[in-house]
């Protein structure tokens, strides 16, 4: 088991607090305080090395097969967020949901992710899971890219996902941050 796998497990996070585990790219890991662990865009593997010949610029922090997580939440389906060769070994070590927009939610079900695994959030909506309120924003990269604002009623964290600088994000943004 890899050292970070073992820090995430073992982290206790305190009331009112939440960890925050950078994993590369736009990857991140959030536990809570009560022991639930949610990734966002999980790139643990080379695939885009692989596909498109893009070497990766750190090495892969985390094997995909040594993943716990409660959720897996997914701004937009570019190979470097909705990952195939991450996913794929990831759902099969752990019952995470995933979430994303209705393109990341197509994607998961061509490689043959249960769907009744798979919660679709797209641009304004508002969801609980896991005890976690995540809602969706606008993120101007791809058709029907979303940022999240996650809400664990002490603390809000903003994930932008891929975007260039847009008048909604940051009216969205503010709109659930602030």
């Amino acid at each position: 088991m890899s050292d970070l796998t073992m820090k995430i497990e073992e982290m206790k996070v305190e009331k009112d607090s939440l960890a925050i585990f950078w994993l590369s790219q736009g990857s991140f890991v959030f536990k809570t305080e009560h022991g639930k662990i949610i990734y966002i865009d999980p790139y643990l593997s080379n695939s885009v090395g692989r596909v498109y010949g893009q070497k990766r610029l750190v090495p892969i922090p985390i094997p995909p097969e040594e993943v716990r997580a409660d959720s897996v939440v997914i701004t937009h389906d570019h190979l470097d967020h909705l990952d195939p060769d991450t996913i794929l070994p990831l759902s099969k070590v752990c019952d995470a949901r995933f979430l994303g927009p209705l393109s990341c939610v197509y994607h998961l079900l061509e490689i043959k992710i249960d769907g009744d695994r798979i919660i679709e959030i797209n641009r304004g909506e508002t969801k609980v899971v896991e005890g976690m309120k995540i809602s969706a924003v606008h993120a101007e990269h791809t058709e029907d890219s979303v940022g999240y604002v996650f809400d664990f009623d002490a603390i809000k964290v903003y994930i932008s996902g891929d975007t260039k600088n847009h008048e909604k994000l940051i009216q969205r943004a503010e709109s659930h941050v602030f």
